[in-house]
């Protein structure tokens, strides 16, 4: 399965760029992943970092942002660093422990700066083996391409309602509040 999709978030850049590759936040938006555990650092850049990933799929797609994952079979994955390009590019490959599975995915996240902040790109690639088509097709039902992309795109909407709330809950500063008050 071939997925791509473009969300704008009212966020500069850079601060979508250092959420996103704070890998162990990504429970906090992502509709599976319930846990990250660095297993391995990387170079000082981060690239080759790896997590285990443990996961609960039910091809959900109502997660909301920091829920806890409550449903789902239990699934372990190794998730691997690719490619860090600060306020650009994120990259990484993920595949299930053990790798015997034949299921991987290679997923990145694309960014640009936008007048009114952030259009954050999605891009996944999941490689399944037939075998394991016929049996999510079982588990899941038929429209399991329909439920992968569901699930993605609740990922993405969850990215844009954490970052622009964290945005909206930050203080005013000082300076500002002092300018906005109408004088008596």
């Amino acid at each position: 399965m071939i997925w791509q999709e473009s969300i704008q978030i009212n966020v500069p850049v850079s601060e979508v760029y250092r959420y996103l590759a704070d890998f162990p936040r990504h429970c906090e938006w992502a509709q599976t992943v319930e846990r990250l555990e660095l297993i391995h650092p990387g170079d000082s850049t981060g690239v080759g970092a790896r997590y285990r990933t443990l996961e609960r799929q039910a091809m959900q797609a109502n997660r909301k942002p920091r829920a806890a994952l409550t449903h789902g079979m239990r699934i372990t994955t190794i998730c691997e660093i690719r490619q860090l390009i600060p306020n650009r590019r994120i990259a990484w490959s993920a595949h299930t422990a053990p790798k015997a599975t034949g299921l991987h995915a290679e997923l990145s996240f694309d960014m640009v700066s936008s007048p009114t902040g952030t259009t954050l790109t999605q891009h996944y690639h999941f490689y399944q083996p037939a075998p394991a088509v016929f049996l999510f097709k079982l588990i899941y039902g038929r429209d399991l391409e329909q439920k992968g992309y569901a699930q993605w795109a609740a990922g993405l909407a969850n990215i844009k309602a954490i970052l622009e709330q964290q945005v909206a809950d930050r203080p005013m500063p000082a300076a500002v509040a002092a300018s906005s008050t109408i004088p008596v």
